[in-house]
């Protein structure tokens, strides 16, 4: 695994339409508009207490449980992986014409897309950004002896990076599966790009010792003592944050104390 200086974003929208006619080499606008949430801001109800009541009890339609409030039959979505996975060759020219609005933007498509009725997922792509990353790492040894590479991004284009699916390659070569918050222009940002093999990571449990105290030896002590060990087998220097937790007492007898 490399150190990345820079990373490009290849950024993809997803169409799909069952209006039982085909779209054949069309011109598609994609916008970020969402006028479902209506045009003005939402009322406050009366927030009231009550006793805790217990939850309806759940029917079962065919083996399969489910509430009053959720539908007899979800529809189950279609594997992402298919449409939304990018090869590195793949990236190379951008797509897309932003126009930003007041509240909104839109991408217009500058290839003629085809969009089946089927209502299966068609892949378009929006735009392709090249921005400077700082590279860091993380560790949690704790949970797993692993530590991960973050690149520490800032949003430089024009146009805000909406939250979606996101596959990683370094080298050309797939190294991840995370997800994309929405990025607005200008705004910083991490691309969590997987574990690496390059730095070694150990925790350790290496001393449990336990003592009674108090003059009436009603009291109780527990010292424990743990070992990290961090090995960096890169040629360059790296920033690596550890991450671990000491006990939070819920009890004023029950005192924890950092050594």
């Amino acid at each position: 695994m490399f150190r990345p200086q820079a990373c490009t974003l290849g950024y993809f929208g997803i169409v799909q339409q069952n209006t039982g006619e085909d779209w054949t080499d069309v011109a598609l606008t994609l916008s970020t508009a969402r006028p479902q949430l209506g045009g003005a801001a939402p009322q406050l109800t009366p927030w009231t207490v009550d006793l805790a009541r217990p939850p309806p009890p759940a029917a079962v339609f065919g083996g399969v449980a489910r509430t009053n409030d959720m539908p007899a039959s979800m529809p189950r979505s279609k594997a992402v992986a298919d449409v939304v996975e990018l090869s590195a060759f793949e990236v190379t020219t951008a797509h897309a014409r932003i126009e930003a609005g007041a509240t909104s933007a839109s991408f217009r498509i500058m290839t003629p897309a085809t969009v089946l009725s089927d209502n299966s997922p068609q892949r378009v792509p929006i735009t392709l950004a090249k921005l400077d990353a700082v590279p860091e790492y993380a560790t949690v040894p704790k949970r797993m002896p692993a530590a991960y590479l973050t690149a520490k991004v800032q949003n430089t284009s024009e146009s805000p990076l909406l939250a979606g699916d996101m596959n990683v390659f370094l080298d050309g070569t797939f190294v991840a599966s995370s997800s994309l918050r929405t990025v607005m222009p200008g705004e910083k940002f991490d691309l969590e790009l997987g574990a690496d093999e390059g730095i070694s990571v150990k925790h350790k449990r290496v001393n449990r010792f336990a003592e009674n105290t108090g003059l009436t030896n009603s009291g109780r002590r527990v010292t424990y003592e743990y070992l990290i060990t961090i090995q960096n087998n890169k040629r360059t220097a790296e920033r690596i944050v550890v991450i671990d937790q000491v006990p939070i007492s819920r009890h004023e007898k029950i005192v924890v104390k950092q050594l």
